[in-house]
């Protein structure tokens, strides 16, 4: 009987101590900061809103979720749905190449807003 439970305890130590964080599931962005900005950072350095202000001031640019409601567009930002001033928006956005609105923003400001490839 003792062998047994030492076996058991052997082989099922390993799996018993894993780190089970990363486990948890990922949901959609919510426009963090810093959140996701490293994959897409050569892209958002070339970007500028319709105003031609840049987007990218180091890592103030990240993906998001967004909805058109209302006549206008919403994106997260930091975890809250901001309205989107249409000055902010990215034009002509070759940048929506993964269906996913990205949002640059410092602090609660807004500066530069790409709408999710089926964006209108």
């Amino acid at each position: 009987m003792a062998f047994r439970l030492l076996v058991f305890l052997l082989v099922a130590s390993p799996a018993l101590a894993q780190d089970q964080t990363s486990h948890v599931p990922i949901g959609p962005p919510e426009g963090n900061y810093g959140q996701g900005h490293e994959k897409w950072h050569s892209i958002y350095m070339g970007m500028h809103n319709t105003l031609g202000g840049s987007c990218c001031n180091g890592g103030d640019c990240r993906p998001t979720v967004a909805k058109f409601e209302g006549g206008k567009w919403w994106g997260k930002l930091n975890g809250v749905w901001t309205p989107i001033e249409p000055s902010k928006r990215v034009p002509e956005h070759p940048y929506s190449w993964n269906e996913t609105a990205h949002i640059c923003a410092a602090g609660n400001s807004v500066y530069c807003f790409i709408p999710p490839d089926n964006g209108t």
